[in-house]
């Protein structure tokens, strides 16, 4: 099978070799395969793996079978198809009711996941209440949005269903945005809340933050939650996040050198009043061999306006935006 893996959907000469049971074994997937989901011909994204890992009966209508078709990898493909073609309402939802009771466990799986988010897509919203139900019954929604597939399934309820229903899911997620905005998949939900939230959302998760600025500018999905604030958010918010940054002693030269935080840097500083930002200008400009030191500090140098002192930005009387020039032209 790994030798197999290496091949097109075609398999390999010596494919011929294998014993005929699994020879019309394969054939019959194959055929299957391509007649639901319409696989290119050879050379396509679907491989032999794919195929070979079916463990599920391939023969007859989706309906009946949608739960074990949702967990095979090309199965789940099946399904969603199925969701989408289907003539009416009352037909997606009757292929959704097998799914019922399985939530936790789909959301869990690398392919289950993708029916989950096709019926949040496709359905009616009061027929995918089942998935915030089932959700909230366990008490698992920030687990749910701190899960490698989860967090996927989270956000699309956050996007297309109203928040008469999912108030509560969300509510949960409130109470432990602190943890969830720090995490390496958590951190995609809040964004997504801060996109496609209320005001009220908003306003919580930015007061979480300012209680602890530093903690989560200095992390590394934390910082990402920041950079969606400031790109979010409404001009007040914006600023009172901008400037609870500048007060942090160093935290903007922090920022400046961190692949998420750089870009954050020019937003901070068209946030501050004016005679904060020229505050801000000269700690930079300050540091200039700090940023040199860092890629993504010489990129925040480059888009640096002049320090406020002097056209030259000269800083404790170097002339540091020649220098800056300099280290360029050297490869710095």
């Amino acid at each position: 099978m790994e030798r197999l893996a290496t091949f097109g959907v075609d398999g390999c000469p010596w494919q011929g070799y294998l014993p005929a049971g699994v020879r019309d074994d394969l054939a019959r997937r194959r055929q299957w395969a391509q007649a639901l989901i319409r696989i290119p011909a050879p050379g396509s994204a679907v491989h032999l793996p794919n195929l070979l890992s079916c463990r599920v009966s391939l023969d007859g209508p989706v309906q009946g079978q949608v739960w074990k078709l949702a967990r095979d990898p090309v199965g789940c493909r099946a399904v969603q198809r199925a969701i989408e073609e289907a003539s009416s309402d009352a037909h997606r939802e009757a292929i959704s009711q097998e799914l019922h009771g399985h939530v936790w466990e789909g959301l869990q799986c690398p392919h289950a996941n993708h029916v989950l988010q096709k019926c949040v897509v496709a359905l009616r919203p009061e027929a995918s209440q089942f998935i915030v139900d089932e959700l909230c019954a366990r008490g698992t929604a920030s687990q749910a949005a701190c899960h490698k597939y989860g967090c996927r399934i989270v956000q699309r309820l956050v996007e297309f269903l109203p928040w008469s229903q999912t108030d509560r899911l969300v509510e949960c997620l409130l109470q432990e945005v602190g943890a969830v905005a720090r995490h390496a998949y958590g951190n995609y939900v809040v964004q997504n809340l801060l996109e496609h939230g209320t005001p009220e959302h908003r306003d919580h998760i930015l007061k979480t933050i300012l209680s602890n600025v530093r903690a989560y500018a200095a992390d590394p999905y934390g910082t990402a939650v920041v950079a969606s604030v400031l790109q979010h958010c409404n001009v007040q918010e914006k600023k009172a996040l901008a400037e609870a940054i500048v007060a942090e002693d160093g935290l903007l030269l922090s920022l400046a050198c961190t692949r998420l935080g750089h870009g954050c840097v020019p937003k901070v500083l068209e946030h501050l009043p004016h005679v904060k930002e020229q505050q801000a200008l000269v700690q930079l400009w300050s540091q200039t061999q700090v940023l040199l030191a860092s890629r993504f500090g010489r990129q925040v140098l480059q888009s640096l306006p002049p320090a406020p002192s002097a056209e030259t930005a000269v800083v404790g009387g170097e002339d540091t935006r020649g220098e800056f020039s300099l280290a360029l032209r050297k490869g710095a």
